[in-house]
Protein backbone atom coordinates (compact mmCIF):
# COMPACT_ATOMS: atom_id res chain seq x y z
CA UNK A 1 0.00 0.00 0.00
CA UNK A 2 2.82 2.48 0.83
CA UNK A 3 4.80 1.38 -2.43
CA UNK A 4 1.77 1.88 -4.69
CA UNK A 5 1.30 5.47 -2.94
CA UNK A 6 2.67 7.26 0.35
CA UNK A 7 0.54 10.24 0.97
CA UNK A 8 -2.32 10.29 3.56
CA UNK A 9 -5.55 9.98 2.10
CA UNK A 10 -7.37 12.18 4.82
CA UNK A 11 -5.17 15.15 4.51
CA UNK A 12 -7.36 17.29 6.94
CA UNK A 13 -6.93 20.95 7.03
CA UNK A 14 -4.28 21.82 10.06
CA UNK A 15 -3.63 18.35 11.12
CA UNK A 16 -2.29 16.53 7.85
CA UNK A 17 1.62 15.45 7.95
CA UNK A 18 1.75 14.30 4.66
CA UNK A 19 3.29 10.73 4.71
CA UNK A 20 0.69 7.80 5.45
CA UNK A 21 1.92 5.82 8.48
CA UNK A 22 -1.25 4.08 9.66
CA UNK A 23 -3.76 2.00 8.05
CA UNK A 24 -7.23 2.75 9.00
CA UNK A 25 -10.32 0.75 8.86
CA UNK A 26 -13.47 3.05 8.15
CA UNK A 27 -15.26 0.55 9.03
CA UNK A 28 -14.05 -0.29 12.36
CA UNK A 29 -14.17 -4.00 13.84
CA UNK A 30 -16.67 -2.52 16.78
CA UNK A 31 -19.06 -2.00 13.63
CA UNK A 32 -18.27 -4.83 11.90
CA UNK A 33 -15.49 -4.47 10.00
CA UNK A 34 -12.75 -6.71 8.83
CA UNK A 35 -9.32 -5.92 9.61
CA UNK A 36 -8.57 -8.41 6.83
CA UNK A 37 -10.06 -6.88 4.15
CA UNK A 38 -7.90 -4.61 1.60
CA UNK A 39 -11.24 -2.48 0.92
CA UNK A 40 -11.51 -1.62 4.26
CA UNK A 41 -8.24 0.06 4.85
CA UNK A 42 -7.23 3.29 3.93
CA UNK A 43 -3.81 4.95 4.66
CA UNK A 44 -3.27 8.04 7.28
CA UNK A 45 -0.81 10.15 8.39
CA UNK A 46 -0.66 9.43 12.12
CA UNK A 47 -2.17 12.92 13.13
CA UNK A 48 -4.69 12.60 10.64
CA UNK A 49 -5.87 9.32 12.32
CA UNK A 50 -5.52 10.09 15.88
CA UNK A 51 -7.60 12.93 14.69
CA UNK A 52 -10.06 11.08 13.09
CA UNK A 53 -10.77 8.80 16.01
CA UNK A 54 -10.75 11.34 18.56
CA UNK A 55 -13.69 13.30 16.31
CA UNK A 56 -15.82 10.74 14.83
CA UNK A 57 -18.26 12.70 13.80
CA UNK A 58 -16.01 14.79 11.41
CA UNK A 59 -14.49 11.43 10.08
CA UNK A 60 -18.14 9.96 9.40
CA UNK A 61 -18.51 13.42 7.39
CA UNK A 62 -15.05 12.92 5.88
CA UNK A 63 -15.83 9.11 4.69
CA UNK A 64 -13.34 8.21 7.24
CA UNK A 65 -16.04 6.41 9.03
CA UNK A 66 -18.94 3.89 8.17
CA UNK A 67 -21.40 2.68 10.32
CA UNK A 68 -22.24 -1.10 10.04
CA UNK A 69 -25.50 -0.61 7.89
CA UNK A 70 -23.16 1.53 5.18
CA UNK A 71 -21.25 -1.54 4.53
CA UNK A 72 -23.29 -3.23 2.29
Amino acid sequence: MVDEDPWCRARIDGVCTGLGEDGHEPLLRSRGGDPADPNNIVLLCRACHDHAHANPLVAETLGLMRHSWDAA
